[in-house]
């Protein structure tokens, strides 16, 4: 029963809408109230607290990234073997930016699972976000031969590395490929505005308004977990060129 659970919470989280991700957390207490030993629902929750820290979310954005953590590490400390556990310590890592401490958590949990697409692609991203996109383009490519029925944001992840290295053509057909580009559409705005095509950059930046209308691209500058400042300034640059 708290399996089940876990799978329907993933399956809203990836929504990436505050009702869809609360219901989600509803969802993964059910699993621990079913099963209080079930690290998989400890792991889940985790990404909660990050996603509503990440868009503003959050009734105590204070501690959101803190809650993070210490839901990834009781998931560890209930099952060592389950690499979804390190997984989630990696994402909550990673947006604390603590870099090197997030690559080490998706390094054991691949080590753990080396065959888990999802891990894969959260590991690609957070390799992107320290200056190795290279890498995390090949990462992405071998998890989307793994699961051939990936989810969009494999696609996001993908199109985001491309952006790095500011290959903003192919970032921008990448993104167009996802099922609902929602997400995505801070990557496509950006890669617009670098490539001077005001028309295209502005339009995408009215759909990020009007999928995130307390979006600000000065809060956005805190949020972006990447290493280097001048990958920072390199996506904000984008933003303000497409008029966010």
């Amino acid at each position: 029963m708290a399996y089940g659970f876990v799978l329907k919470g993933h399956r809203h989280v990836l929504k990436y809408t505050q009702p869809e991700v609360r219901h989600a957390r509803d969802l993964y207490e059910n699993a621990i109230g079913s099963d209080a030993r079930y690290a998989r629902a400890y792991a889940a929750k985790s990404r909660t607290y990050n996603l509503d820290w990440r868009y503003d979310w959050a009734e105590k954005p204070d501690i959101a990234l803190d809650d993070a953590l210490s839901f990834a590490r009781e998931a560890i400390d209930l099952d060592e073997s389950d690499a979804r556990g390190f997984g989630e310590l990696g994402f909550a890592h990673l947006y604390r930016k603590e870099h090197d401490a997030a690559i080490n958590a998706y390094d054991r949990a691949l080590k753990l699972n080396p065959n888990d697409a999802d891990l894969m692609s959260d590991m690609a991203d957070a390799l992107a976000h320290t200056g190795r996109s290279e890498e995390a383009i090949e990462l992405l490519h071998k998890a989307m031969r793994l699961n051939p029925f990936y989810p969009d944001q494999y696609i996001w992840h993908l199109g985001g590395a491309y952006f790095n290295l500011k290959r903003y053509e192919d970032a921008i057909s990448t993104i167009k490929k996802m099922q609902n580009p929602t997400e995505g559409r801070r990557i496509l705005a950006a890669s617009y505005g670098h490539l001077g095509m005001t028309k295209e950059a502005n339009a995408q930046a009215e759909l990020v308004r009007q999928a995130h209308p307390n979006f600000s691209v000065d809060r956005w500058a805190d949020v972006q977990p990447d290493k280097f400042e001048e990958d920072v300034h390199h996506f904000l640059d984008g933003l303000k060129r497409a008029g966010l």
